[in-house]
């Protein structure tokens, strides 16, 4: 009999408390400890160099060491045999207790021992206290180390496909928060530490068991998004921040790559997080090359985003437009269909462009653009600068076919002869020069400028045979293009001439300077027509309609000027401009007037009604704001206008309105 008073009954208290020690390692170490107490004894006995109270004091612990755990040994009951199934069979069954004296003496419960192994599993799910189906939920929780405080709603998401109810996940979460397994904040987020539930998590089945749940929780925010759109998901505080990296824990790339080309998602995510926030889906996984030249566009443009997060569409295609894959161009073309209408936006590299294998360099002037014009095809821009040079550029591609070079300081204004065969070019302190469109080779100049010292202006007539001419002198000059001679020294009342233009009917010449004054001169007899006169500052760029009706100007008082050139009346004023204007253009259809100037904005008005319907900013690396100096209308499409900068950087604007 065995009772809680008896001698029996301490042994089985106490080989409870031990079940957790192995019986056979206890007889060795005992047996060992035994022999080297005796082997220690026998030493101080033949009075050997290893004798000596230190020696002999060791032996004595060692002997009474080696005893207790004998003692132990003898203590701890025999693990069970195993047993072959049909010895199983023909066993009795186990008897759970031993009975209980006569004398009432409650009886104790017999105590199974497990082998070790089983030991340390049970002793697990002792720690937990969880069911076997929690403990596993518990560990998935793993995918959620480090990412901050996570709301209940992104773990419902998670376990929703195991068929829990938001009452179960708030229950289970409960229990693990008693457990210390995660912790609660004040807010009822969750903050799931590195080790919570990280059992296994690096063995190779470990991950394969989290790259699971990872696509688990995917795929149930997948099911909360609308038409399945990532960029209309619910913004619960944990999508928008963590999805790109649990579509990378799920091994997800192809996934996660067309995310991070979505400009859906991208101007979502940047408005919502920031582009911090938005920078950091990028570092998830090795980017392929166009989703690596997105990364380094974002990146080279992140100081503007993070001042003015609206100009993410105009950024990325300014510095993207030069490059193509089947990703980028589905960006792009995202971004132009979901800009807000009217839009200007950049068709051409307006920036450069990001590094890597998709690398392009893009060309600029050495110093700012000062003229411009567009073959009559449309299929080419020509344009002056600062650094002595004139270039000559693809219009489709944005890139730079050709320099000429020749003139001997800055060129101040360029044109092109109807038939597209040559190009004239003058500027300052030099002579005008004449160029083959086609070679490059220059061909002869225009000598003896009669009073002009230098050129800021020129204008092509429409049959080709004159051009006209303006700068530093109080002159404007009418010359035959082939023979090479002055038809008129055109008096004006300017000191300088900034601004020059021909109708198109190529009757009349009109000009513009300091005088503030726009003069209309006769080009058959050089005599002024009329004079219209509403500035009291320098008149900076002259456009005219194309059906010859109206003169468009801008000036240094920071207005844009209809007039009606027939009667030279003032039909209207823009206003909006915060710098002198001195660069206009009119739109081949004559419904648009496209405006820039030192307040570093390009404005885009309706013509009949005036009012002002778009605008846009430009930007380069070496000026963050440059100043516009130049514009020029694409002849053979009125929603494209060329553009020249402070810069040097040339590119096409877009004007779209559907």
């Amino acid at each position: 009999m065995i009772t809680e008073d008896g001698n029996e009954s301490w042994r089985a208290r106490l080989a409870t408390e031990v079940r957790l020690i192995d019986k056979r390692s206890l007889c060795s170490g005992g047996v060992a400890l035994l022999v080297l107490a005796a082997i220690g004894a026998a030493a101080n006995a033949l009075d050997v160099a290893i004798s000596g109270p230190a020696s002999k004091l060791a032996s004595m612990v060692m002997a009474d060491l080696g005893l207790v755990l004998l003692s132990l040994a003898w203590l701890t009951p025999n693990e069970p045999a195993m047993q072959s199934p049909a010895d199983e069979a023909l066993s009795p069954a186990p008897n759970p207790t031993v009975a209980a004296p006569s004398s009432g003496v409650r009886p104790i419960e017999a105590t199974k021992i497990l082998p070790i192994s089983g030991r340390r599993k049970a002793n697990a799910r002792a720690t937990t206290g969880l069911a076997p189906a929690d403990e596993k939920r518990s560990r998935e929780l793993a995918l959620f180390a480090g990412r901050g405080r996570v709301p209940t709603a992104a773990i419902e998401v998670l376990w929703a496909s195991q068929g829990m109810s938001a009452a179960e996940t708030e229950r289970l979460l409960n229990a693990l928060v008693e457990r210390s397994i995660v912790q609660r904040g004040d807010d009822g987020a969750l903050i799931v530490g590195e080790q919570s539930g990280a059992t296994g998590a690096d063995s190779v089945a470990g991950r394969k068991s989290l790259a699971t749940a990872h696509g688990r929780l995917v795929d149930g925010y997948r099911s909360r998004c609308p038409d399945g759109s990532w960029w209309r998901g619910p913004n619960d505080g944990y999508f928008f921040e963590n999805i790109a990296y649990h579509l990378a824990g799920a091994n997800r790339a192809q996934e996660l790559n067309r995310l991070l080309l979505d400009y859906d998602w991208l101007r979502t995510r940047l408005a919502l997080s920031g582009i911090i926030g938005l920078l950091a889906d990028f570092a998830h996984q090795p980017p392929p090359a166009d989703v690596e030249a997105v990364d380094k566009a974002l990146e080279l443009s992140a100081p503007s985003l993070a001042a003015r997060p609206e100009r993410l569409g105009s950024l990325l295609a300014g510095r993207l437009g030069g490059l193509s894959s089947p990703g980028i161009d589905r960006l792009l073309k995202q971004i132009r269909d979901r800009a807000p209408r009217p839009w200007i936006c950049p068709l051409t590299p307006a920036l450069p462009s990001p590094g890597g294998s998709m690398e392009r360099a893009l060309p600029r002037h050495d110093g700012a653009v000062r003229a411009l014009a567009v073959t009559p095809d449309g299929s080419r821009l020509v344009t002056g600068g600062d650094d002595h040079t004139i270039r000559i550029w693809n219009l489709a591609s944005g890139r730079l076919e050709r320099t000429l070079q020749g003139h001997t300081d800055s060129v101040q204004a360029v044109a092109i002869t109807p038939d597209g065969r040559r190009i004239v070019s003058g500027g300052k302190y030099d002579v005008v020069r004449v160029w083959d469109f086609a070679s490059g080779q220059f061909e002869h100049t225009i000598a003896g400028q009669a009073g002009c010292r230098a050129v800021y202006a020129m204008a092509v007539t429409g049959d080709g045979k004159r051009v006209v001419l303006g700068g530093a002198g109080a002159v404007v000059q009418v010359w035959d293009l082939v023979g090479g001679r002055v038809e008129h020294s055109l008096r004006s009342t300017d000191s300088t001439v900034r601004t020059v233009a021909i109708t198109p009917d190529g009757k009349f010449a009109l000009s513009g300077g300091d005088a503030g004054t726009i003069q209309v001169w006769d080009l058959d007899t050089g005599l002024p027509v009329r004079a219209l006169n509403g500035y009291t500052r320098p008149v900076l760029a002259i456009a005219v309609t194309p059906d010859g009706r109206r003169v468009v100007s801008g000036g240094h008082d920071n207005t844009v000027q209809v007039w009606d050139l027939e009667t030279g009346r003032l039909e209207r004023t823009l206003w909006g401009h915060t710098g002198p204007v001195d660069a206009v253009a009119v739109t081949p259809d004559g419904r648009r007037i496209v405006s820039g100037g030192l307040d570093r904005k390009v404005r885009m008005w309706d013509l009949s009604g005036g009012e002002e319907i778009a605008w846009w900013k430009p930007a380069a690396e070496s000026d963050p704001e440059p100043e516009v100096t130049v514009f020029c209308p694409v002849p053979t499409d009125p929603s494209r206008v060329a553009c020249g900068d402070s810069a040097g950087s040339v590119q096409v604007l877009g004007l779209l309105e559907a």
